[in-house]
């Protein structure tokens, strides 16, 4: 099948992401939309149909019919992907000209998009996104790659809130470090949790684990308490005062606990919910 060999500007081509209403492909979705205006000053723009320009068609076989498509006309092969390889390839799919990002899950066609903005000079890191400069005319360049992913697990092993800065991480935290594991295609984070904290919870002879007897109250009952003397209020921080907008460093969540059993309770429910937003991400969690 004939490839297409000429430039494309972003700020013409349409996404074609087929059914991306939910889960990751939702996700990315609302990162086109803030990438691209930023590197274009244009707006993304969205079909469900190929045009005369360049359509970016993104997904799997299953979720995007361009794809099933193509595969089916011998224009693209997927032989040779494992579950998060992807395929990033500039072809004719009916005439058109296309650019193909495409995966055997939606995962890897994800992971995909990602490395196409990589390849437009974006640089991702888990501290955030570092873009080039704004360019109108920034050109889609020609492809035709195959990236494999040979480690099954790749991701960040979160070792224990006994250590301060893990144990002011809120939601809101949590959610951001997940979007940014995304785009650096990371699939797992490993929590290894130790006994004084409040997220291992038993009971022995009827009576509850007593967090607070190993862990310091103002940290949310989520740090050490007996080996560890200092203060865990921000008024009492020497630098860095000014970044806080509550009273102790522990995360929002967990600023008014006043009890063990209370901060069992609250942890339960925070743990579940990191659960909740890496699964929407793709992200599989190991506790």
């Amino acid at each position: 099948m004939p490839h297409e060999t000429s430039n494309h500007a972003l700020r013409d081509a349409v996404w074609m992401l087929g059914e991306d209403r939910d889960g990751i492909l939702g996700w990315a979705r609302r990162q086109i939309e803030c990438w691209v205006p930023k590197l274009t000053g244009s707006q993304a723009r969205f079909g469900d149909r190929l045009g005369s320009g360049l359509s970016i068609v993104c997904g799997t076989a299953e979720r995007n019919a361009s794809v099933k498509r193509a595969l089916e006309q011998g224009v693209l092969d997927m032989t040779e992907l494992g579950d998060d390889d992807f395929i990033l390839e500039q072809t004719i799919l009916e005439s058109k000209p296309v650019l193909m990002i495409a995966g055997r899950t939606v995962r890897a066609a994800v992971y995909g998009i990602c490395g196409l903005f990589e390849r437009l000079g974006c640089t991702f890191l888990i501290s955030g996104d570092r873009l080039p400069p704004l360019e109108p005319t920034l050109e889609v360049p020609v492809l035709n790659e195959i990236e494999h992913t040979d480690s099954s697990w790749r991701g960040i092993w979160f070792g224990g809130y006994c250590f301060v800065a893990n144990a002011m991480f809120s939601l809101p935290d949590y959610e951001a470090m997940f979007d940014q594991m995304i785009k650096l295609k990371m699939n797992r984070i490993v929590f290894y949790h130790f006994s004084q904290e409040p997220f291992i919870d038993y009971t022995f002879k009827g009576e509850r684990k007593l967090v607070g007897d190993i862990s310091h109250p103002d940290s949310g009952y989520i740090s050490y308490g007996r080996e560890f003397t200092g203060s865990w209020l921000v008024k009492d921080l020497p630098v860095g005062r000014e970044k806080f907008d509550r009273e102790k460093l522990c995360p929002p969540e967990f600023q008014d606990i006043k009890s063990s059993a209370e901060a069992l309770d609250t942890a339960k429910a925070f743990m579940r919910k990191i659960m909740v937003m890496a699964r929407e991400r793709e992200i599989g969690v190991w506790t």
